[in-house]
């Protein structure tokens, strides 16, 4: 055996067989991320990191001179030898171009070959070279691996490199070598982590929420979301659900939101009674509090949402301002699969406001406010789905709070003056074709975007949605639908298909109490001059008794 084993060493030497390292994993398994620390072991050219879905291996098992050491000054692992392809400074790899022909692939010395089973985003987190001219490269292979398809660059100046990577394509990172330097010194590789793409679960919930400018601390409002809808959407159970999400985003369940380059980022910012979130700016993208946050949210596991403002005794920040709406979505994620919950918040002047609505019938008016408003005790509110096919608007009603700009139909159970108070508790958002305005506007003035705008009223004690009058103007606070122009020839009429009361059609039969002009507008029954009541015309001069002229 020992005469066996000289004759194979032998035979390796004598064809030049090159000696290599046996590659070590250095991390664990199941994970989708790794960070380095002064407890990790001297990495070898070969060694790799084995990600969820994405394997990234340090340099080449072949160069035996290429090795990683933590250094505590830069807190990461440092490379002995920058990329070459022999491993010499005379043949540093120092210049990459970013179209066809590229250069040449390191083989020596310091680089990353990342391996991906899934489509996703793989992020390397470095402290590189502050050299301008040693910018950072990522190569994309041909599907076979024969060549380069594609490169791209990147500054230096950075802490953090995100790319998209396709399933089973190879790529390569590296920065470039400075000529005639063969040392790594300057680059440090601190961590890397692999985002798979995720499965959109869809909406879990639009919420209203509306509080008044001018908070003088960080007190949050709070309301109620569904987190069975969130949990359902993720794979989960509601318990599991709160069980793995962590305020750090440590465990399985992920909050994030967008930033105002468009990325997702997970790094909560934002904090307040113990919870955790983000500062945002006026477009609802994550900000820093000292710059141009003014708004921030934070999440309460048990299925709350609290939101604050910045207060008014900070200064040099962005405030919101009465009338603003700062929408955002939020985004929950477990695995590969993620849900987004939208927010709108409404700013108002004062906490105080509210709107009456006299009433002189039990008849359905229209209804738009700016702020999330609580239905008053004798009072029912709807909104609507616009039936093309039948020319009809299905009304479901609304439960206790009505949303902020949601435009809705109204009813009394009897005539009278019905009071609409503000309220910061937060509301759900239903779905809604009925719109409307919070101030006089004409119909020329909305985005119909190819449609036709019927506003809202009654004709010949009939309500319903029907063109414009003569004058264009939809009244403040008032609401309007946009159908079809083949639609709109004909009146939507009010249809209760979401109740269980058997009413299929509301019209009002009752006309012998009710007044119109002759324009067909419903007029106060005291009107003077020209009306029209129970299909009979009246006139009422100033100081003389109505009577009938038919």
């Amino acid at each position: 055996m020992k005469n066996l084993r000289k004759i194979t060493v032998a035979t390796m030497l004598l064809f030049g067989t090159a000696f290599s390292w046996a590659a070590n994993q250095i991390n664990g398994d199941g994970t989708s991320s790794w960070t380095s620390t002064s407890s990790t072991t001297t990495i070898k050219a070969g060694d790799y990191l084995q990600l969820r879905d994405m394997k990234i291996t340090f340099g080449d098992a072949e160069d035996t001179n290429t090795s990683w050491t933590w250094h505590g000054g830069n807190s990461g692992m440092i490379p002995n030898q920058m990329p070459s392809t022999d491993g010499t400074k005379n043949t540093l790899v120092t210049s990459f171009s970013t179209t066809s022909p590229f250069g040449t692939l390191p083989k020596r010395g310091n680089f990353f070959k990342l391996e991906s089973v899934a489509d996703g985003t793989v992020t390397i987190n470095c402290k590189p070279s502050t050299d301008g001219e040693q910018k950072l490269i990522i190569v994309t292979m041909k599907e076979d691996n024969s060549a380069v398809e594609a490169a791209t660059s990147q500054s230096q100046s950075t802490s953090s490199v995100s790319f998209d990577v396709k399933a089973n394509r190879t790529y390569y990172f590296f920065q470039l070598a400075k000529s005639g330097l063969l040392t790594g010194y300057r680059f440090t590789f601190k961590g890397a982590s692999f985002q798979k793409v995720k499965t959109d679960g869809g909406c879990a919930g639009n919420y209203s929420v509306s509080q008044p400018c001018g908070n003088t601390d960080y007190k949050c409002s709070y309301f109620n979301i569904n987190s069975a809808a969130i949990a359902e959407a993720l794979g989960m159970t509601e318990t599991d659900f709160k069980a793995n999400y962590k305020a750090d985003n440590s465990g399985s369940v992920i909050m994030s939101m967008y930033n105002t380059e468009g990325k997702l980022v997970t790094s909560t910012n934002a904090g307040a009674d113990s919870y955790s979130g983000y500062w945002m700016n006026k477009d609802g993208k994550q900000s820093k509090w000292a710059t141009t946050g003014c708004i921030f949210f934070v999440f309460d596991p048990e299925g709350r949402i609290g939101i604050g403002q910045m207060p008014t005794t900070e200064t040099g920040n962005a405030h919101v301002n009465a009338g603003e709406v700062i929408t955002f979505p939020i985004v929950f994620s477990n695995n590969d699969k993620y849900v987004t919950v939208n927010v709108a918040y409404n700013v108002t002047a004062d906490a105080n406001q509210e709107y009456n609505l006299t009433t002189a019938d039990t008849d359905f008016y229209s209804l738009c406010l700016g702020y999330d408003a609580i239905i008053p005790e004798g009072v029912e509110a709807y909104t609507g789905t616009i039936d093309a096919g039948k020319n009809v608007v299905k009304l479901e009603k609304v439960e206790t709070i009505i949303p902020a700009r949601s435009a809705v139909l109204v009813k009394s159970a009897t005539a009278g003056s019905y009071t609409f108070k503000m309220t910061s508790d937060g509301v759900s958002v239903k779905a809604n074709d009925i719109m409307g305005v919070l101030e006089d506007t004409n119909v020329t003035e909305i985005p119909a975007k190819g449609k036709t705008v019927l506003q809202f009223g009654i004709k010949n004690g009939e309500v319903g949605f029907r063109q414009p009058t003569a004058d264009g103007i939809i009244k403040a606070n008032r609401a309007y639908i946009l159908v079809d122009a083949a639609a709109a020839a004909k009146p939507f009429c009010i249809e209760m298909g979401y109740e269980t009361t058997g009413i299929t059609t509301v019209k009002d039969n009752k006309v012998d109490n009710i007044s119109y002009n002759i324009a067909g507008q419903r007029v106060n029954n005291n009107a003077k001059g020209l009306v029209i009541r129970g299909g009979k015309k009246y006139f009422k001069p100033v100081g003389r008794i109505k009577y009938a002229l038919n």
